[in-house]
């Protein structure tokens, strides 16, 4: 009582611009009954943090209870307790918890299937010291790159074949997911212009290989059906003198076909031709070196 005894007096006292600010302030702070009930209702329904405007359209229990329910929700999103992501799709504010995996746990939630992946992935695992401005997600599904919250979100439609490889991992309280350490580089030799260039996948390949199961690796390069991504890896574990990758070369000479490839597609198709790899080298052993010790 005293406090709205002394809202009424301030009111009261004060200009115009005084009177709305108070008052934007307490719309924005309290929530009424019925906000939380729907907030609770969504929660339980929607469990994994995202649902739409037509999931809630189509509910004949919402409009026995909520009637008004296209104005709470909206009155729930200025309040912050869900967070717009684009046109008719929310997420929880709650599951947003100001970390950098933040906008992980959206560049997932706007499409499904997905996964971080490429140049996104090697940062999360500490393989590249570039600091992408852009979220990479990998799908199956055509989706158009997008920005929201100031993040701008890129997507990587591949094969149903190629997406395999992933793993669960927590911003907060929310969950994403995340290509695994041994696709993640698989991915950057497979499409490097996403890994932000040759370069970084090879800094990636030389800062990851004792970590990397090979196991694994080898039959993620076999599964993802291109020869060229086991022949750049196979050379470049070579020219490193990684001792461990030794059965991993040894498998793919015994591959190996006649047909040439591209060391690095970014560059320009010249260089010598190396035949124990079937690769033109088109960056020199120098340049290649020098960005492992990079």
């Amino acid at each position: 009582m005293l406090y709205f005894v002394l809202l009424i007096y301030q009111l009261s006292e004060g200009n115009i611009t005084t009177k709305y600010n108070i008052m934007t302030q307490i719309y924005t702070n309290t929530t009424t009954a019925r906000e939380m009930e729907l907030l609770k209702w969504i929660k339980e329904t929607f469990p994994e943090g995202v649902f739409r405007t037509q999931d809630l359209r189509f509910r004949p229990e919402v409009y026995r209870r909520w009637r008004d329910w296209p104005m709470i929700l909206d009155r729930l999103r200025k309040k912050e307790w869900v967070v717009l992501l684009e046109k008719g799709k929310y997420i929880f504010g709650d599951l947003l918890s100001s970390q950098t995996g933040d906008s992980f746990v959206i560049g997932t939630r706007l499409v499904s299937p997905s996964a971080i992946a490429y140049q996104s992935a090697l940062n999360h695992y500490g393989w590249t010291e570039q600091i992408p401005n852009v979220v990479f997600v990998q799908t199956i599904k055509q989706k158009t790159s997008k920005e929201i919250l100031n993040v701008r979100y890129k997507f990587i439609k591949v094969r149903p074949q190629k997406f395999y490889g992933v793993r669960d991992e927590w911003s907060g309280m929310a969950r994403y997911k995340i290509t695994d350490p041994e696709k993640t580089i698989i991915d950057c030799f497979d499409l490097p212009e996403y890994a932000g260039g040759f370069v970084e996948a090879a800094k990636g390949l030389y800062a990851a290989h004792r970590d990397l199961d090979k196991e694994n690796l080898w039959h993620y390069a076999e599964s993802i059906g291109n020869q060229t991504v086991m022949k750049r890896i196979a050379y470049l574990s070579e020219l490193y003198d990684i001792e461990d990758f030794a059965k991993f070369r040894e498998r793919v000479l015994a591959r190996l076909t006649k047909t040439y490839s591209i060391l690095d597609p970014l560059s320009p198709p010249t260089g010598k031709r190396i035949c124990r790899w079937k690769l033109l080298l088109n960056l020199s052993n120098q340049a290649l070196l020098g960005m492992a010790e990079g």
